[in-house]
């Protein structure tokens, strides 16, 4: 089967100068994430905040170059040198802050209309319709079009990033916490209006947040990560109501109330571990009330357990 959009053991580090007398330092930020997108279908990427969710979407956007690893983008491997353009027809990004992403200078307008000018096939009257039609798809107006950022409200700007990343026509769209930083009441608009573009268009979402109840919603699958790696992953029903690792567990357990079925497992102890100095078994191991043994020395593959994978030496 051709994904949309697969990863193989991707790995992203970041160096952080140590500064005079001090040595540089590693930030594990990936650890080997192996994950894959089907056509029309969204998935989810849940954690604590730190855990990588974040890093994974930019790296695979070509925002932020991979270390190691593969990508692979309708099939093909790309040149992480050349990703920007191999990715931008294939996948679009919706960034959390609705505000901060828009040029403060540009009218909406032509905010919309940049991607296009790098498509020769669009003429000028060609770009003013697409702009149009991408704002009527996220239900805002030609009007809406001739104003600044500053002029609209919150969920007005992020219905203008929803707009700029349809505008490519993309297969996939991104969604880096992107009800995040609206009112309650915004937030389901929004979350309306992807489903309502999904349902209509075919696009598939990687929805990136620390919000599981949210994320169960609107996903079909769901990926648990911690401290860089992906911890479980499997239908979003299946992890939310019968988790089997213990983090994925933990997580429930700080939403319980909301998932009457769903088995809850220990509280959330400490801290997690430093990025700098992960681990050398499971990275969930210092925290884990399950660790023993191997756990300690030894870090588990994600491994295929009947309908989903986990990375847990006790499954």
């Amino acid at each position: 089967m051709r994904y949309i959009w697969e990863t193989e053991n991707l790995v992203k580090e970041f160096t952080l100068s140590g500064g005079l007398f001090k040595p540089k330092q590693i930030v594990h930020a990936l650890q080997g994430v192996s994950l894959f997108q089907e056509e029309g279908e969204t998935l989810g990427i849940v954690g604590e905040s730190g855990c990588g969710k974040s890093t994974f979407g930019y790296t695979l956007m070509g925002l932020h170059q991979a270390t190691s690893g593969s990508i692979y983008i309708d099939g093909y491997k790309i040149d992480p040198y050349k990703k920007r353009k191999a990715v931008q027809n294939v996948m679009q990004m919706v960034f959390q802050n609705p505000y901060a992403s828009l040029n403060p200078r540009l009218k909406i307008h032509t905010i919309l209309e940049e991607p296009l000018e790098l498509d020769s096939q669009y003429t000028p009257r060609d770009r003013s319709i697409r702009v149009k039609e991408a704002l009527e798809q996220v239900g805002l107006t030609v009007a809406h079009g001739e104003r600044y950022a500053h002029e609209l409200s919150g969920g007005q700007r992020q219905r203008i990033g929803i707009a700029r990343a349809l505008i490519m026509q993309p297969k996939s769209i991104i969604l880096d916490e992107p009800i995040s930083a609206l009112d309650v009441s915004i937030q389901v608009q929004i979350m309306t209006l992807l489903e309502k573009l999904q349902a209509l268009y075919g696009i598939s979402y990687l929805f990136i947040s620390h919000d599981l109840p949210m994320v169960r919603y609107i996903s079909h699958r769901m990926a648990v990560m911690y401290l860089g790696a992906v911890m479980e992953v499997g239908s979003a029903r299946d992890v939310c109501e019968n988790p089997q690792h213990p983090y994925s567990k933990a997580l429930v357990n700080m939403i319980g109330q909301l998932l009457p079925r769903a088995p809850l497992g220990e509280p959330l102890r400490g801290e997690p571990s430093s990025p700098l100095h992960p681990p050398k078994g499971c990275l969930f191991s210092a925290r884990c009330p399950e660790a023993e043994g191997r756990c300690f020395d030894q870090r588990p593959p994600l491994k295929p357990w009947m309908d989903r994978y986990i990375a847990c030496w006790h499954i």
